[in-house]
């Protein structure tokens, strides 16, 4: 196993700063609309949603924003 560099030598990677599947849960919302996510990802986003609203870390509150700025992509590109 690959040891971790320290966090200075870490990349600033956004495309993984949450969970792995995130990006493609984005996007399927982004291009299909939330109908489109399957029950697991559905799970993911309401425990997204749940955590940013008890814990108040940052990078979740961030998450969050991220995946109601997709939806309302999808509900404002539908009205064109």
């Amino acid at each position: 196993m690959k040891p971790m560099p320290a966090t200075q030598e870490r990349p600033n990677d956004d495309s993984n700063r949450f969970i792995p599947q995130f990006g493609a849960i984005i996007e399927n919302i982004k291009r299909r609309g939330s109908e489109s996510l399957t029950d697991t990802e559905r799970v993911m986003v309401v425990q997204i949603f749940r955590m940013a609203a008890i814990i108040q870390r940052k990078d979740l509150i961030e998450a969050k924003h991220a995946i109601q700025q997709a939806h309302l992509e999808y509900c404002w590109r539908m009205t064109k």
